[in-house]
């Protein structure tokens, strides 16, 4: 009980469990893999955060299964052990966010779950948080020019992003609902049905965020656009591919 209220905020990571303890966000990793992730990783469960990496590069074998990719592959891009950043330090967790479960849950894409996380809290450099921090920038949406880039605009209210939502629900077999507002989003996630239980919900969700924060960045870096239609293509692929390779 006492362990589920700690976390531990990463220093040089010599004291950090790299299975047990709570550095990151998807909580302790054994949690995230199963009691056999350690003999899966070849990471003993006795290794600190620091035995497990050195500097950028992460002591961890091949890949062999999607599971092992996306973990190499969130840990590569969002973490590097510094050994003069200080001792790890452990704290008391503060209380659980509602919207916790819609992001980090068993069987969550890393890389989805990340900009799901960073999407809800308002914290990527859309433009309107841009010009907030005073750089030069317009304020307009990158794609229709009609709007300020916000997030509620870029994911929820933009026209375009409506039509995937709507797609995607409809690919569910569920009436199309438009979501507003984060909440709205939120407890559409949480409905229980038979064709569309709250896990095959929360992965479309956060699929179509990290699909369209993808798509909007292809368009402002590569003036490369992309019809509704191909986007809902390649969120379906995905998690029809997350699904199959979670069958049991």
């Amino acid at each position: 009980m006492a362990h589920s209220l700690i976390k531990c905020d990463l220093g040089n990571g010599e004291r950090a469990s790299f299975w047990y303890d709570a550095w990151c966000h998807l909580g302790p990793l054994i949690n995230l893999t199963g009691n056999d992730g350690p003999v899966r990783f070849g990471i003993s469960s006795q290794l600190s955060v620091a035995d497990a990496c050195e500097g950028n590069i992460w002591h961890l074998p091949s890949p062999r299964s999607d599971q092992e990719r996306e973990l190499h592959s969130f840990l590569d891009m969002f973490f590097s052990i510094r050994p003069d950043a200080g001792i790890d330090c452990y704290k008391e967790r503060s209380n659980i966010k509602e919207w916790s479960s819609l992001i980090w849950f068993k069987g969550a894409t890393p890389k989805h779950a990340f900009i799901m996380w960073v999407a809800y809290l308002h914290r990527l450099p859309t433009r309107d948080r841009l010009h907030a921090w005073g750089i030069s920038t317009p304020t307009s949406c990158c794609i229709c020019s009609a709007s300020e880039e916000s997030h509620v605009h870029l994911f929820l209210r933009y026209p375009f992003s409506k039509q995937v939502w709507s797609r995607v629900q409809s690919h569910l077999r569920l009436r199309p609902l438009a979501f507003h507002t984060w909440p709205s989003l939120l407890a559409w996630t949480k409905i229980k049905s038979d064709l569309a239980p709250p896990i095959i919900r929360k992965l479309a969700c956060q699929a179509v965020v990290y699909h369209l924060w993808k798509l909007r960045n292809t368009i402002l870096h590569n003036q490369v656009l992309f019809s509704p239609t191909a986007a809902y293509q390649e969120i379906v692929t995905e998690i029809r591919n997350t699904i199959d390779a979670r069958k049991s």
